[in-house]
């Protein structure tokens, strides 16, 4: 839309004359002169801001760092809403696995209960059948924790420092088992300060065995490295690749039936077994102190 401005004017000599003016023109080309300064004010500050951050200049961080603070609590506001989906979907997935734990934990107990009632039954069998053949059997156990302090090892065999001495109950020959109840060695000297346990995996180092499918005795011998040899088998043909190997009670060192390690190979007459458990690989095990004494009265 284009304004004219008409202005009269009166000169001395009494004649008159008029002004016409167009602001069309006049606007269009400030128009012109305004967007051309704002362009070239853009480019100047791009430059500017280009310069200063390539120069790392202590005003353009500054005004970065007040530009961060300044839109912070914004963004923190918008993140809100999210933050809450997450959180109410995280509540929703916990509540879903705790109800399947809960649901395992049942059945859990529901086994261990029905495994207690068994071996309560078997108990009480044995008790029976104990006083029908008038055998007593005194048997008192303690359990010691004792922490691994550090081992030795001279190239040829391997000795473990524990922090349990005689006034904890070590005494020599005490078995040593793992948390886990697995035979990992026994003790060999009992100190002041600690005392040493030799693995059953050492060269010294025999174990009174029985294969746990069918109850045949041999020998585990230790060979210095993460393996054993069975020696004395009295039926090799019966030994298979994975049979259980646990103490047969013999020589009344090692409690019985408890499990050292799995047989991993047939050579042969050579059956190789590897420990079901390493010391190297603790920080903590069980001194068992066991004292068992069983006769049969006439």
């Amino acid at each position: 839309m284009r304004l004219l401005s008409v202005v009269g004017l009166k000169t001395v000599g009494g004649r008159r004359a008029t002004i016409v003016h167009s602001s069309y023109s006049s606007s269009r080309r400030m128009g012109k002169i305004s967007r051309t300064v704002k362009f070239c004010l853009l480019l100047v500050c791009l430059f500017a801001g280009v310069i200063l951050q390539a120069k790392q200049n202590l005003v353009a961080i500054r005004i970065q760092e007040s530009v961060i603070s300044f839109c912070s609590p914004l963004s923190t506001v918008l993140a809100k809403p999210y933050e809450w989906g997450v959180n109410a979907a995280t509540l929703f997935r916990s509540k879903t696995d705790l109800i399947a734990e809960n649901e395992a934990l049942r059945l859990q107990n529901d086994f261990l209960v029905r495994e207690n009632h068994h071996h309560s039954h078997i108990y009480s069998e044995n008790s029976k059948l104990k006083e029908a053949l008038n055998v007593k059997s005194i048997i008192t156990e303690d359990i010691t924790t004792a922490h691994i302090t550090h081992h030795v090892y001279d190239g040829y065999s391997a000795t473990y420092f524990i922090a349990a001495t005689q006034n904890d109950g070590v005494k020599k020959n005490n078995p040593i088992l793992t948390t886990a109840g697995y035979l990992v060695g026994r003790i060999i000297s009992v100190g002041e300060k600690n005392s040493r346990f030799m693995p059953i995996t050492d060269v010294s180092s025999r174990v009174p065995i029985k294969i746990e499918s069918f109850n045949d005795h041999a020998i585990l011998v230790g060979t210095g490295k993460e393996k054993f040899i069975l020696s004395h088998i009295e039926n090799t043909a019966s030994i298979k690749v994975g049979d259980e190997l646990v103490t047969s009670g013999v020589g009344g060192i090692f409690p019985p039936n408890v499990p050292v390690a799995v047989v991993v190979s047939i050579e042969g007459a050579k059956v190789t077994a590897a420990p079901l458990a390493h010391a190297k690989d603790l920080d903590f095990v069980l001194v068992i102190s066991q004292y068992q004494e069983e006769y049969s009265g006439d």
